[in-house]
């Protein structure tokens, strides 16, 4: 029986002069009210093992460099309470040197070349002038930079970033970034820094596993976000991508035709890969890699097609339908389980049809206007259906709409921030809305059950908190079996692992292995994105499974009862 009087360690120790690899030492010590874990270790140290090496200074979570792994986290132990149990690691990506003291010495001039201070035009003119008064700076100007000077440099961030952990060059990454930004966000600053910030923040997936890690709670997704905003700002956007960005997602009727044109040219440029109903480029186009797997386009758009409201037999509610462009151009048939699982429950959807782009795309490459534009032409047409709920299938754009419209919008007059609020509360992810649908009958017997694995989107765990409910809806219709690391970021990212090819599927590759495990038949996600990568992966590992919507999975599953029925 376990003492509630008794700490449990679990140390990695390794000396790379001496040993040939790792092991791990257990150690059992009394507890103590208000026991950081930086107490344990001390403890350790001074009563059982001299040998032990560890690393801190400050003592109140300022220097950063206390920062190891415990229990698979990355945690400032100074300022961490003890736990009962603890698995004790270093920090993974970095050189170990000795125990859970990573190589940091060679690190600590990384921002050297790029000027890590204050660069002033006049500074030569400020010293000599005098009475020279001090710059008037407002608020907002210093409302990111203020953010940003909380970084304490532990490297926890480069620890866990999925980009860092297949590249290892832990010398870059969000930390560099990091130490960056407070020059970039200085409006005093004149210094050169656009293409090194470019640089650092277009290798990035915004995946939001740094800022769910980081032990100062720094948003720093949302302050790279940020950082493609202020150069896009400074310099401009491409113009293939203005183009598409402010042109195409804001005119969906022109987007539709020039689609429709270029399926024309899909021979020469594309060529079937049958076992996944998708199209493989036969040579490099504008920086997508050949191996690049897509969705072959809809010959039917799914809002040119379905009805302006789906009606249920026995009306209970009605929703309205957000469609997001992945669905009306690529997977029309997941908008239409959607339709057809929601009127099995009484439900009726009304499906705008002025409806736009999400915005997401937009946001993420740093272009702030054309998401508000678009946000703006999305609340009017739903505000005008009359919809007091509206249900989103894809993770991601439910995630930019739900969380991310209400920070764009932030400095917004009061009558605009209340319409957005009152659009964004009406969001529901569909997985959520029918998972509170369930009664708890749902197919128990006369159907042949799949066997599915789940993976979570970083938009739906990280941004939407959501977990549990695509879970439900997959047992009560399926062998359900679970991965290891579901929630790490399949390395998709919308256009990152378009223009990322080799990188994008360096960082899929773990998760396709843990989804072999599973011997899973389908391999199943609520995001886009995230569904078209792991069809990537499944061709590249040549796997004999599926990937699939929960959505498809549950319409899929009611109707081979309805036939049995």
């Amino acid at each position: 029986m376990k003492s509630n009087n008794t700490i449990r360690l679990t140390i990695y120790r390794f000396d790379p002069e001496k040993d040939k690899a790792p092991r791990f030492e257990k150690y059992s010590i009394p507890q103590k009210k208000g026991m950081t874990i930086l107490d344990t270790l001390l403890y350790v140290y001074e009563n059982i093992d001299h040998s032990l090496s560890f690393n801190y200074g400050c003592r109140y979570g300022r220097c950063g460099v206390c920062a190891i792994n415990v229990n698979g986290k990355p945690v400032l132990i100074c300022q961490t309470q003890a736990m009962p149990e603890m698995l004790m690691e270093p920090l993974p990506n970095y050189p170990v040197v000795r125990d859970l003291v990573i190589e940091r010495a060679s690190f600590g001039d990384r921002t050297m070349p790029f000027d890590p201070f204050l660069r002033r035009e006049d500074s030569s003119e400020r010293v000599l002038t005098v009475n020279v008064k001090p710059d008037t700076l407002s608020p907002s100007e210093f409302d990111t930079f203020c953010i940003v000077t909380r970084c304490v440099d532990c490297y926890s961030c480069n620890s866990i970033c999925p980009v860092i952990g297949v590249t290892h060059d832990s010398k870059g990454g969000p930390n560099l970034l990091m130490q960056m930004a407070p020059y970039l966000f200085d409006p005093r600053d004149s210094g050169k820094r656009t293409e090194m910030m470019e640089e650092l923040s277009k290798i990035c997936l915004l995946c939001g596993t740094c800022a769910e890690n980081c032990p100062k709670n720094l948003p720093i997704d949302e302050i790279i976000a940020k950082v493609r905003a202020e150069l896009v700002e400074k310099k401009g956007l491409p113009y293939a991508k203005s183009f598409v960005l402010r042109t195409l997602l804001q005119s969906p009727r022109l987007l539709s035709l020039l689609i429709k044109g270029g399926s024309l040219l899909r021979g020469l440029i594309f060529k079937r890969i049958p076992a996944e109903s998708g199209l493989q480029l036969r040579f490099p186009v504008g920086g997508m890699d050949s191996r690049r797997i897509l969705p072959e386009m809809a010959k039917h758009f799914f809002l040119e097609t379905a009805p302006r409201k789906a009606q249920a037999s026995k009306e209970k509610e009605t929703v309205a339908f957000f469609v997001g462009c992945s669905i009306n151009y690529l997977y029309p048939h997941i908008g239409e389980a959607t339709i057809r699982v929601l009127n099995r429950r009484g439900i009726s959807v009304l499906i705008p049809k002025e409806q736009k782009c999400c915005g997401l795309p937009a946001y993420g490459s740093g272009d702030i206007d054309t998401a508000r534009k678009l946000a703006l032409d999305n609340i009017e047409v739903f505000e005008k259906s009359g919809a007091k709920r509206m249900v989103i299938a894809c993770a991601s754009g439910s995630a930019h709409l739900k969380v991310t419209l209400p920070k764009i919008f932030a400095n917004a007059d009061e009558t605009l921030k209340v319409r957005v609020s009152q659009f964004c509360n009406s969001i529901t992810d569909l997985t959520v809305y029918l998972s509170s649908l369930m009664t708890g009958k749902e197919i128990t017997r006369d159907y042949k059950r799949l066997k599915v694995t789940y993976h979570d989107s970083c938009h739906m765990k990280r941004k939407l908190g959501i977990m549990e409910e695509p879970r439900t809806i997959l047992k009560s219709v399926a062998d359900f079996v679970e991965m290891d690391n579901a929630d790490q970021c399949c390395g998709m990212a919308g256009s990152f692992g378009l223009e990322n090819y080799e990188l994008s599927a360096k960082i899929l590759e773990s998760k396709m292995s843990n989804a072999e495990r599973t011997g899973a038949e389908v391999l199943a996600t609520t995001c886009m994105g995230c569904l078209m990568q792991l069809e990537q992966g499944i061709h590249n590992h040549h796997l004999k499974a599926k990937a699939m919507h929960v959505v498809e999975i549950l319409d899929e599953a009611e109707s081979s009862r309805k036939k049995i029925d």
